[in-house]
């Protein structure tokens, strides 16, 4: 349902009366931060999130649908925003917990109980896109774009074996890398190394 105080205030936002952009912030930010956190779990998290995501719609303000509900819109731009966090959240545990892929299904687990600070991930972010081509590929393919070992084989033309191993190092570059900065504790029982291709 259209709420028209809210169109009101968009309109008078998009002239230039930026200053009432506070009132729609202070109107559904407890809504926002709590929708948030039945996503994160995270109460930290889902603020931070929240600031956000006011940022972001301001930002698109000129894109919001006048015919739809802003709260519907605002809350959108917050699920995404989580869900694609939580995703991030999700790559880092299996970079930094499971060198082996095949020790442990983590499909199975919840994101949502896997606590990783924001600044990890972006950390995360920026040493996958260092790494050399042939492994940052597979790693943007594999967690970002979640195709299968096969796929992978067939879209790189390379053995399947090929790329679980070059996985295998491109997760040992990444851990190593994110361990000058801060130490990160891995379970000592990973299981073994995948038997060495050649690159």
């Amino acid at each position: 349902m259209v709420d028209k105080e809210d169109l009101e205030i968009i309109e008078e936002v998009l002239k230039g009366n930026i200053n009432l952009y506070r009132k729609l912030v202070e109107k559904y930010s407890t809504k926002l931060t709590g929708y948030i956190f039945n996503i994160t779990r995270d109460i930290h998290l889902s603020q931070d999130f929240g600031q956000e995501v006011f940022i972001k719609a301001y930002k698109n303000l000129d894109k919001f649908d006048k015919e739809k509900s802003f709260s519907v819109w605002l809350l959108r731009i917050g699920r995404n925003t989580a869900l694609d966090h939580m995703k991030k959240k999700y790559i880092h545990y299996e970079l930094s917990e499971n060198l082996d892929s095949n020790t442990k299904d983590t499909t199975l687990m919840n994101p949502s109980e896997i606590l990783i600070k924001k600044e990890e991930v972006e950390e995360l972010e920026k040493i996958i896109h260092q790494l050399p081509n042939k492994y940052k590929d597979l790693i943007l393919l594999k967690y970002f774009e979640d195709l299968s070992y096969k796929d992978i084989s067939l879209k790189l033309d390379i053995s399947i074996d090929k790329v679980k191993w070059r996985l295998y190092e491109a997760r040992k570059l990444c851990i190593r890398e994110l361990g000058k900065n801060k130490p990160i504790e891995r379970r000592d029982n990973i299981g073994l190394q995948p038997n060495k291709i050649s690159n």
